[in-house]
């Protein structure tokens, strides 16, 4: 007889047993469901603390973890940075210890369940950076105690779960399924959202196998209202995207058609309003000033293989080359060019099995770019220039992980081709690091260029220094998953081309606007209102403001911000600081431009108050006055 034929036992015998073999899986639910469990959530951003307070408001004592000091100390003194969640609400579990905000990583070791809510980060075109997600798996992995369940949460591709996150808790001689549970469950948090919260929107839970997903729906029963189990995290992960992409799409469509009516002289938000009176087969979508690479300066190098051989040239010649030679697919965006597939291997470095490759390159990327490039100076006399953004290989305490350029410090290690000579790879191919002398960061305006390397996504530039490419995301982080499968998402990109150009767009009609005025754009006053990327929140995560922001400034408007939910925000290197509304503030403004539209304005004052107002959201419909509508 044994605690697997009969689970939980409850005879004589039960606790000699158990000390024999425990049933672990049935155990750990019983916790879930008495809600006696100590659960860790890693990073305490807009999903991460939403989450944690759900999980304390229902009894779960919850470790709230994050390499953020300034939010641990703020949690700690019961104060939240996050509009969804109330000061109250945090003290309130602060005096009962149901939350125990942390930057130690230690806590792992304490709890039976880790869910990581570590961002994907978007920059202005759209790219994530997997180093988060990779340094909190790296932590648990290192605190990993028998009997615990891991989640991830993050956004991110099909496959990420068992490809990036399971063998990095393997490596540590953990048996999945025996001492450890992994699972996939997407977040669907909408800041600002009073209907749908994290409890009334059902959660998909995908587990690598049928036990982990049966365990973590275990967990999330406690606190969302339906938990919908899938066959897989791949699926999981997947269903994610699509509800981005399925967004990405219609907006695309709407902003497309936005334009054909701009030019055909009919008000597109009629057109809309007209059709949502349809009770079936249409869903409403509105136009808005669009959707929210970090890369090289033309000269660094880039060691590639093509039919001609083997060379060193600097990126810039390399795109030249292969634009030329037309031997990829050429997509133009608004301020950017992609080659798909160019016919050309780059030095890479496999970062599982620390080997050089030479590995072939699935874009090359080409932008204008108006912000901050670092210059690191290395130890051994080597000079790179890269955004400050731009995913920067470093090795710490014996594994390599990736962080962005601006955050490097001195006696940083960066891993290299021991056999570059600066003109051409040697037969050796040794990996080797190099420690960080000295950096420099200087405000600039030039064009970039990245790479996008196939399987070990990172590529040797100037000096043979190793660096991470940068992946894309919504749509083109699916379809540049799909590019493993030889599969061409044609009409998923096409959707990401259009909204990437519609901040172009938002720039030509303040211009034109204000040309109308008789005024240039060139010294301009504009009055920015919204920084959030959604009303009513403080959320500025993909905020299409961020970018029209930056296109103003290197027009040379002058340009004042007001967002009554963001005191300030930052974009390649940009400071943008909230300024108190007020008539005179209007009234100073040649332009208002109105790229969020927060219930908290009063349109109506706003109107009386403007010379001239370009408006993205349609907030202003039926106001009197000078306004220009997308």
């Amino acid at each position: 007889m044994t605690s697997d034929q009969y689970g939980p036992l409850t005879f004589t015998g039960y606790w000699s047993l158990v000390t024999v073999r425990r049933w672990y899986p049935l155990s750990l639910i019983e916790k879930f469901e008495g809600r006696s469990a100590k659960v860790a959530v890693i990073g305490m951003g807009y999903v991460g603390l939403p989450l944690a307070v759900e999980l304390g408001n229902v009894g779960f004592e919850v470790w709230a973890l994050d390499v953020d000091e300034e939010r641990v100390e703020s949690l700690r003194n019961g104060k939240s940075y996050i509009t969804d969640v109330p000061d109250a609400d945090v003290q309130r579990l602060r005096e009962a210890r149901k939350l125990r905000p942390t930057a130690d990583p230690r806590v792992l070791e304490r709890v039976d369940a880790a869910i990581i809510c570590v961002p994907t980060p978007l920059t202005k075109t759209r790219e994530p950076d997997l180093s988060y997600v990779i340094a909190a798996t790296e932590n648990v992995a290192c605190h990993l105690q028998p009997e615990q369940l891991v989640v991830l949460e993050s956004t991110t591709y099909p496959g990420t779960t068992e490809e990036i996150v399971l063998p990095r808790l393997q490596k540590m001689g953990w048996e999945l399924g025996r001492d450890f549970h992994l699972a996939f469950s997407p977040e669907r948090i909408d800041p600002g959202n009073k209907k749908w919260t994290l409890r009334t929107v059902p959660k998909v839970v995908g587990g690598v196998t049928p036990q982990c997903t049966q365990v973590a729906c275990a967990l999330y029963r406690q606190i969302v209202d339906r938990v919908v189990p899938v066959s897989s995290p791949k699926v999981a992960e997947l269903t994610k995207l699509l509800e981005n992409v399925f967004r990405s799409v219609n907006i695309a469509l709407v902003n497309e058609l936005m334009l054909l009516c701009d030019r055909m002289g009919i008000d597109v938000w009629e057109v809309i309003e007209a059709a949502s009176t349809k009770p079936y087969g249409f869903m409403k979508f509105t136009p808005g000033p669009g959707l929210g690479g970090h890369c090289l300066e033309g000269g660094e190098t880039v060691c590639v293989k093509s039919d001609s051989g083997v060379q060193v040239l600097p990126v810039k010649a390399l795109f030249e080359r292969c634009k030329t030679a037309n031997d990829g697919r050429l997509l133009r965006f608004s301020d950017a060019e992609v080659i798909v597939r160019p016919n050309v291997e780059v030095l890479s470095l496999d970062l599982e099995k620390k080997q050089t490759t030479f590995q072939p390159a699935e874009y090359l990327f080409r932008r204008q770019y108006c912000g901050n490039l670092v210059t690191i100076k290395t130890a051994a006399g080597t000079t790179l220039r890269v955004t400050d953004l731009h995913p920067m290989l470093v090795e710490r305490d014996g594994a390599i992980m990736t962080c962005p350029a601006e955050r490097l410090a001195v006696g940083d290690r960066l891993p290299l081709f021991a056999g570059f000579n600066g003109r051409s790879p040697l037969a050796c191919a040794e990996y080797a690091t190099v420690p960080v002398r000295h950096l420099e960061v200087a405000s600039t305006a030039t064009e970039v260029y990245s790479l996008e390397v196939q399987g070990t996504h990172t590529f040797a530039t100037s000096g043979g220094i190793f660096v991470h490419n940068c992946i894309p995301v919504d749509p083109f982080y699916l379809s540049w998953k799909a590019k493993e499968y030889e599969f061409h998402t044609k009409f998923i990109e096409l959707s990401g081309e259009v909204n990437t150009s519609i901040p172009h767009y938002v720039l030509s009609k303040v211009t034109d606007a204000l040309n109308a005025q008789g005024k240039s754009l060139k010294g301009a006053t504009v009055l920015m209102l919204g920084l959030a990327y959604k009303a009513d929140v403080n959320d500025v995560r993909e905020s299409p403001s961020l970018k029209v922001a930056e296109l103003l400034l290197k027009k040379q408007a002058h340009l004042i911000v007001n967002d009554p939910h963001v005191a300030s925000a930052h974009w390649n290197g940009y400071p943008l600081i909230s300024q108190e509304l007020t008539a005179d503030l209007i009234r100073q403004a040649d332009c208002v431009l109105l790229m969020t539209n927060h219930s908290a304005y009063d349109y109506a004052w706003i109107a009386k108050e403007a010379k001239l107002i370009v408006d993205t959201r349609n907030a202003f419909a039926g106001q009197a006055g000078r306004i220009v509508k997308l």
